[in-house]
């Protein structure tokens, strides 16, 4: 994780977050990347060389969009589950985790953690 998300995430654990959903964290920590490797060596660690190594093999991308998640994504990581999507507190409590993410991705505080492309070649 960046510092950024680190930030932003450890503040959302702290201020909206219940204890009922921190079931696996109660705050953000990196996964040292050798670790990440053994654990799931498909993770994409090197995530941000992808579009720069499709260009350099010569393969053009015809689109690319961003796809959120870096605040969801650690904060919720392992901790999803202790939602009940017929609990309407429970998806309240979601969209506010939703709106603050987009709210700092619009404003530029966080960037994408995932992303979509189409390349061809």
């Amino acid at each position: 994780w960046t510092s950024l998300q680190i930030e932003h995430g450890n503040r959302i654990l702290n201020e909206i977050l219940p204890e009922q959903h921190k079931v696996h964290h109660t705050s953000i920590v990196p996964v040292d990347l050798d670790e990440l490797i053994s654990i799931d060596p498909s993770e994409a660690v090197r995530s941000e060389e992808i579009v720069a190594t499709c260009e350099s093999s010569e393969l053009q991308i015809e689109s690319y969009r961003g796809a959120g998640c870096s605040l969801l994504q650690p904060v919720l990581s392992y901790q999803l589950d202790t939602f009940d999507p017929g609990n309407w507190e429970h998806n309240h409590l979601l969209m506010t985790l939703f709106r603050e993410e987009d709210r700092l991705m619009r404003e530029q505080k966080l960037p994408d953690a995932f992303g979509m492309l189409i390349a061809v070649n």
